[in-house]
């Protein structure tokens, strides 16, 4: 049987967000640009 670790994560951050139809990749370019690291539409 293998050993299992559970990693912790601890400085992260969750925005959500509700925006207007078409205007979510200006939204996930500004994010990226102001250090977020991924987005999901």
């Amino acid at each position: 049987m293998s050993k299992q670790e559970i990693v912790v994560l601890t400085d992260v951050s969750l925005i959500t967000g509700i925006v207007q139809r078409g205007m979510a990749d200006a939204i996930v370019h500004a994010a990226q640009e102001a250090g977020a690291q991924g987005a999901t539409v």
